[in-house]
């Protein structure tokens, strides 16, 4: 009877061991996975913020451009009514 409950209890204790690794590659596999998504959502947001900043780049240079042409104008109005 005594090596009938030692064999149980190794059962149960190789179970439990089964149990846990598989356990730890199902929460490993969910780590990589949200790794993986949130490297995505990462790569979006920086292609998205890139084309911002390359709009915000393109408004600036007209806004310069605009104001380039203002003080031109004004300096000639100035050279007129002196």
């Amino acid at each position: 009877m005594a090596e009938s409950f030692k064999d149980k209890a190794k059962e149960t204790a190789q179970d439990a061991a089964e149990k846990a690794r598989q356990a730890g590659q199902t929460i490993s596999e969910k780590a990589s996975e949200f790794g993986h998504a949130a490297k995505e959502k990462a790569q979006e947001a920086g292609e998205a913020l890139g084309e911002k900043a390359g709009e915000a780049k393109e408004w600036l240079k007209e806004k310069a451009h605009q104001a380039g042409e203002k003080i031109e104008e004004a300096g000639e109005s100035v050279q007129r009514n002196t």
